[in-house]
């Protein structure tokens, strides 16, 4: 409550990671602007110049026409971006399953988790790299599961990413595995903050397309698949992206 007063006295209504992807977003149109050497240019520029003071300030003019405010968010709704990718891959359920649910193993195949480390039970905490290079952590929590077919989660509250989802291994027969992933999250900064980050490449949707084709790679091509220790049997996975 402190920190809502604080912020309507300042008139901050702008969030912390909104306000980061805004300042780089200016930086970044300035740049382009003054290379283009023309009048479209400087308009890009003086753009660029807008964002950046909205990085600076926290204050947006249009959200306060709107009576909108992103400063004190504390929902942990994966309601913005909803994400749903199948892929076949040419292995048992059980054997996807295994190296999946040992979720020390998923940033090898995620482009764009750095770590993730179980913290017992059914929580693990992740650290990811976001758009413009930006770090995001968040604790996660395992929901629901069942042995050799899904794994459901959802993050804990106050994460910086907001994310839940399930992933599903349906036996396809012949040692083939149909995976279906569904993911849901809001991005830091809202629907502006997706915006720009796709912008500036970072499609969250190519990028889960493209790990799953790295995972579907990977595990098709090894002989060797890692099997989780039996004190690990009763430790579920949580997974992102």
């Amino acid at each position: 409550m402190h920190t809502d007063l604080h912020a309507q006295k300042e008139g901050i209504n702008v969030g912390q990671k909104e306000r980061v992807i805004s300042g780089a977003a200016g930086a970044a149109l300035i740049c382009f602007g003054l290379q283009r050497r023309s009048l479209g240019g400087l308009l890009v520029a003086g753009l660029g110049l807008a964002g950046i003071k909205r990085g600076l300030t926290g204050h947006c003019d249009m959200y306060k026409m709107m009576g909108v405010s992103t400063a004190c968010q504390t929902k942990n709704k994966a309601e913005d971006e909803k994400i749903e990718e199948a892929i076949s891959i040419r292995r048992p359920p059980e054997e996807v399953f295994k190296f999946w649910r040992k979720i020390e193993n998923l940033p090898r195949i995620m482009s764009h988790l750095e770590s993730v480390e179980s913290l017992g039970g059914n929580k693990s905490h992740w650290i990811a790299r976001g758009p413009m290079d930006a770090e995001l952590s968040w604790d996660a929590e395992v929901i629901n599961e069942a042995e050799n077919e899904m794994i459901a989660w959802r993050s804990l509250p106050g994460s910086e990413l907001s994310n839940a989802g399930s992933v599903w291994f349906e036996d396809g027969g012949d040692g083939m595995t149909h995976l279906r992933l569904s993911l849901a999250f809001t991005p830091p900064g809202g629907k502006i903050g997706a915006t720009i980050a796709e912008y500036f490449g970072g499609d969250p949707r190519e990028q889960i397309r493209s790990d799953l084709k790295r995972f579907k790679t990977f595990m098709e091509s090894r002989a060797d698949i890692p099997v989780l220790k039996e004190e690990s049997a009763g430790n579920p996975a949580a997974m992102n992206a």
